[in-house]
């Protein structure tokens, strides 16, 4: 019978930058792509997949401290919801097939469209609608879910809500720009934060200097919106 990962090894693996660094080197993938792979891996289990092997099975092992039967699940386990959720995909798989795109790609067009709309909107009216937000959490979410992304509230992202909402309540940014922020804290890998914050910083000063060069004058507000989404966008990709 075709084996998987458990939802608890699943959730363990995911939460451990370390133990997939040891993954990688275990089965020789290259630094550039290994961590992405394994993130794939992660987000799909295929049963008896890469990740079900007697190499990464001793390693999730000894580092999760979990058994083998707390590790790995029958396919056959998994529910009648799941399994209807399962066709409910392939069904969408499908229809994005007659659309001449793979349903990944689907995915990642649904999610430039709405970052590019909502980046731009800010940078001419400087608002980010909650209409713009919640159409993202009913389009964007399942999207990011398809690109191999995780919905994790940990410790980093409620440590980024507080800071958030302390910014929004001292008016160094918009109310907007903090919706925004909490819109993408779950989803964000807070263990690569180094780039993308070098990215927030140098989109944000760029933005500032050009209101400087073409107005000659201090802005008295940035649309931070473009800055923050293409971060998040660089912290998802690597």
């Amino acid at each position: 019978m075709a084996k998987k990962l458990s939802p608890l090894a699943e959730e363990k693996l995911f939460r451990r930058q370390d133990v997939k660094e040891i993954i990688v080197q275990e089965l020789g993938l290259t630094e550039e792509n290994g961590p992405r792979t394994v993130r794939k891996w992660i987000a799909n289990n295929r049963p008896n997949g890469r990740l079900t092997t007697d190499a990464v099975i001793k390693i999730l092992s000894k580092e999760l401290k979990l058994t083998k039967s707390e590790l790995l699940i029958d396919c056959e386990n998994e529910g009648p919801v799941k399994k209807r959720n399962r066709n409910k995909w392939a069904l969408a798989k499908y229809i994005a097939t007659l659309l001449g795109m793979t349903f990944d790609s689907l995915a990642l067009v649904i999610c430039i469209v709405w970052a590019v709309t909502i980046a731009t909107v800010d940078l001419i009216t400087y608002r980010i609608s909650n209409r713009s937000l919640a159409s993202g959490v009913f389009l964007v979410w399942p999207a990011l879910l398809l690109i191999e992304q995780r919905f994790l509230f940990t410790l980093p992202a409620l440590v980024l809500v507080v800071v958030a909402f302390a910014c929004g309540f001292a008016s160094f940014v918009g109310m907007g720009d903090v919706k925004l922020l909490l819109f993408l804290a779950p989803w964000l890998h807070y263990e690569n934060l180094r780039n993308p914050l070098i990215l927030l910083i140098g989109f944000s000063w760029l933005q500032l200097m050009a209101e400087l060069v073409f107005k000659r004058r201090f802005p008295k507000r940035i649309a931070f919106a473009p800055a923050i989404l293409a971060a998040a966008a660089l912290n998802m990709a690597t």
